[in-house]
């Protein structure tokens, strides 16, 4: 993800804050899903990529 990526990411995440604060909707634009939907792919990447460690660690195969 690009530098402006992280930037509308933090907007998106303030969005959704306000939001949940307030117990109101929120609409977000196609690049926000976008963004969103990118750091949910990364952070699940990197998950994977732990639990093989600690599988390895522990001897645990799928």
């Amino acid at each position: 993800m690009t530098d402006e990526d992280y930037e509308l990411l933090d907007e998106v995440f303030q969005k959704l804050k306000q939001a949940d604060d307030t117990c109101s909707d929120v609409v977000l634009d196609c690049e926000e899903v976008r963004v969103l939907v990118d750091e949910f792919n990364d952070f699940n990447h990197e998950l994977v990529e732990i639990k093989k460690i600690i599988e390895g660690f522990y001897g645990y195969e799928d």
